[in-house]
């Protein structure tokens, strides 16, 4: 069998190619996130976050990404899904009846 040829990229370059996961984790990365704290934030593996960028994974994290995106900058949520403000949902300070 002959070898493949190379694809020409014609000055798209591979970020030009990326999901939209992939976008959203960039623009939090570059607000200063690693990527182990996207994974935290989505309350995932943060192996899973870099499978956005190599294996076009992460369709399903899109809604949560834009969320956390559009908070901006200096304010995090604990993870998606949780409620937000104090308590967040523990009762661990509840008074007993």
């Amino acid at each position: 069998m002959t070898p493949r040829r190379r694809r020409s990229v014609g000055g798209r370059g591979r970020r030009a190619q990326r999901n939209e996961a992939a976008r959203l984790t960039d623009q939090l990365i570059a607000e200063g996130f690693s990527k182990k704290q996207v994974g935290e934030i989505l309350g995932r593996n943060p192996s899973l976050v870099s499978q956005f960028f190599t294996k076009n994974k992460g369709a399903s994290f899109v809604e949560a990404l834009r969320a956390v995106v559009q908070e901006g900058p200096g304010r995090r949520p604990a993870r998606y899904g949780e409620p937000e403000g104090p308590g967040r949902g523990t009762c661990a300070a509840a008074p007993e009846p």
